[in-house]
């Protein structure tokens, strides 16, 4: 029997329906929902560079330079020596991401484009054809992923082989944003991971700098006389309003130059927005204080623009992982108990070549990500989605890193 209308069933018994017949108007893909309308913070303050190298070399420069002498005629001014030149080497992390599509899933699929005569009637859906071959590295300089399109008559197999495909470069670069978000949050990036035990160690501090960009979390609670250091769960107390403006005010005598944004999840947000002293703050500016919660980040950025405040942006994005006991899990990218201060072009995504871009004996590797769909070995019919990666985020100027934790605990729903 047809299942009834809004039930869910396995896709085994699914492609046994004969009653569905003809084509499948559209597949709604709710597996990447995340990562589809991921709101890329980084766009803009950690742009995607494409470098033809096996690993990252700079040099950083911090120059002082103070102001022009004053000489008298045919008096020579004395030379000026100040700042330091480092030069620094990091190798490229290397991320893949693979599915095996196995040969029974294969045919279950294969019976459902013909023995069922199903196929997909939707005009168009991101991918390319299903063997691979010629899907580009990344291209695109905001950080989004380029994709082509499959046009009608592609089988239900099809979708499954491109899909695959699409998520295998979006979790390599989901291992990037994470690296980035990490350095961004601590000044330094960990992962081991669970599979390969394989370690990333980043570290982006500067060991001689007489400026701190990562203060100590606020813990404090019943602070009346200082309440900016308040933890901001203690809602009677803390004053994060305050905190910001002055933790921004750090920043600027630090840059010499303001802050372009900062960005907290949505309960950081809250936490604020719930603080009685924010609460009163904003009673000149909404006239109802029974609506303070719900006024609108927008209304929110219009209204600290008076305290001297970067613009508020609110990030949700979401990752999942392979936890050590194997099951797969979801996180955010960023912690909800920190604020992350951003500045434009504080860095970069760099990615570098990957050897298997390849093409021939006489082609040259390209940057970026490489996927392809392979067989194990050449008697299996079992195929292999597969993207790879070689990256790593890279920060210029180190005192444009500024975060901290402002909540001992992370907020949470209740």
């Amino acid at each position: 029997m047809p299942t009834a209308l809004g039930s869910f069933v396995p896709v085994e018994d699914w492609i046994r329906l004969k009653e569905i017949g003809g084509k499948v108007q559209e597949i709604i893909n709710v597996t990447d929902r995340q990562r589809l309308q991921r709101s890329n913070p980084f766009n803009g303050f950690l742009p995607t560079r494409f470098l033809q190298s096996t690993e990252y070399e700079g040099l950083r420069a911090d120059y002082q330079t103070p102001i022009a002498n004053v000489v008298g005629l045919d008096q020579i001014a004395p030379p000026v020596k100040g700042g330091r030149l480092q030069n620094f080497q990091v190798d490229f992390v290397k991320m893949v991401s693979r599915r095996v599509f196995t040969e029974a899933e294969q045919e279950k699929l294969y019976r459902a484009t013909n023995e069922y005569g199903l196929n997909l009637g939707i005009t168009t859906y991101p991918g390319k054809s299903w063997d691979g071959r010629d899907l580009p590295p990344i291209k695109n300089a905001d950080g989004n992923l380029e994709m082509g399109w499959i046009h009608p008559g592609h089988d239900i197999a099809d979708f499954f082989f491109t899909t695959g495909i699409i998520h295998r470069r979006h979790a390599v670069f989901d291992m990037m944003d994470y690296l980035a978000a990490q350095s961004v949050q601590f000044g330094r990036a960990t992962y081991v991971d669970p599979a390969t035990n394989y370690r990333v160690e980043l570290d982006w501090t500067d060991p001689d700098a007489d400026y701190i960009n990562f203060p100590a979390p606020l813990t404090q609670t019943g602070n009346t006389a200082d309440p900016q250091n308040n933890d901001w769960s203690d809602l009677e107390n803390a004053a994060g309003l305050q905190y910001l403006r002055n933790a921004h005010l750090k920043y600027i005598e630090r840059n010499g130059f303001v802050a372009d944004k900062i960005i907290m999840t949505r309960m950081t947000y809250y936490r604020l927005l719930d603080q009685r002293k924010t609460k009163e703050a904003l009673q000149s500016y909404v006239s109802n204080t029974s609506q303070l919660s719900l006024i609108s980040a927008e209304q929110f950025n219009r209204y600290i623009q008076n305290y001297d405040i970067p613009p508020i942006e609110l990030v949700e994005d979401k990752f999942d992982f392979i936890a050590a006991d194997g099951t797969i899990q979801r996180a955010n990218f960023f912690n909800n108990n920190r604020v992350t201060f951003l500045k434009r072009n504080m860095g970069a995504r760099c990615w570098g070549v990957v050897m298997k871009s390849k093409q021939g004996l006489q082609g040259r590797p390209r940057p970026g990500i490489y996927s392809d769909i392979v067989r194990p070995h050449s008697e299996s019919a079992a195929r292999v989605a597969y993207a790879e990666g070689k990256g790593i985020p890279v920060f210029h100027n180190l005192k444009t890193l500024q975060s901290q934790q402002v909540s001992v605990v992370e907020a949470d729903l209740n």
